[in-house]
């Protein structure tokens, strides 16, 4: 694990305490068309018949962000084994949907859980058709690449230093906590307290696609002590995609986007109190 490298030894473990697994997640072009349960960022979402279209406060569509079937992804603690898990977003908002006055209303943004999954499409919504013209029409959109297939691989990470627990948990800021270490025990290959810094902040790469672990901003939390939402959901970061010399997915100038939720409304799969939040350099 790269973090323990960046940790003084009286303190590692105070850190192994808040060692959290996560699935890192990947976009991936996909070579064709995807199947409408697959794991992705946008396109076709999976949407039972009999399931009303997520609709915003004006009744515009939602859109899909994306979509996690569970039972292929790595398991995690208190998420469930199985089942589809959708994010949809407002494009006709410049915030995709956020309030800042109260991020855990859903009327414009829209978290789905479907426990079981059909895979005969007789049973499954197939027309979008009207949904993509609206899409096209739509004056903001994050996923310039189009769909992408979403892979994952299990990991784990300990508390990141956005995170409003981590000065209650080791005992000062991140900031004060990595210039002590580079005063008292900097690391070998390292010079700057930066780079310390990034590195601990970055251990598996620059992009920050996951569910589950501990969230990255590029501003602040925007939870606080007591909040009930303790558990990061999902995660999806903006990702520029070499290949097509675009960005597949991009929030504002470069930011980030979370999904929060409680462990007992997790344990509970109750998805409808869940806390949006994006936010950008």
């Amino acid at each position: 694990m790269k973090q323990e490298k960046l940790i003084r030894r009286n303190d590692r473990e105070a850190f192994e305490k808040t060692r959290k697994e996560f699935v890192q997640l990947e976009l991936v072009k996909p070579d064709g068309e995807l199947r409408l349960w697959d794991s992705k960022a946008g396109g076709h979402p999976y949407l039972p018949k009999g399931i009303d279209y997520p609709l915003n406060q004006a009744g515009q569509p939602l859109h899909l962000l994306a979509q996690l079937n569970l039972g292929k992804l790595p398991k995690l603690p208190d998420f469930p084994d199985k089942g589809i898990l959708s994010f949809y977003i407002d494009l006709n908002d410049d915030v995709f949907g956020m309030n800042f006055d109260q991020q855990d209303d859903q009327s414009g943004f829209r978290v789905l859980f479907f426990a079981d999954v059909e895979e005969n499409e007789e049973y499954l919504v197939t027309d979008f058709s009207a949904i993509d013209k609206h899409r096209s029409n739509c004056e903001y959109d994050v996923l310039e690449g189009g769909e992408y297939l979403i892979k994952g691989k299990a990991s784990s990470m300990y508390i990141a230093t956005g995170d409003y627990r981590f000065d209650e948990v080791i005992g000062e800021s991140s900031l004060d906590y990595f210039e002590r270490l580079a005063e008292e025990e900097m690391p070998e290959g390292y010079e700057e307290v930066d780079d310390l810094y990034n590195d601990y902040s970055n251990p598996e790469g620059a992009v920050h696609h996951q569910m589950g672990g501990y969230p990255y901003f590029t501003q602040m939390d925007p939870r606080e002590g007591g909040s009930r939402y303790d558990t990061l959901l999902f995660q999806l970061d903006s990702d520029y995609d070499k290949a097509s010399e675009k960005y597949a997915v991009i929030w504002g100038d470069v930011g980030i986007c979370n999904f929060f939720i409680s462990e007992s409304d997790l344990k509970a799969r109750r998805f409808d109190r869940v806390l949006f939040n994006w936010d950008c350099c």
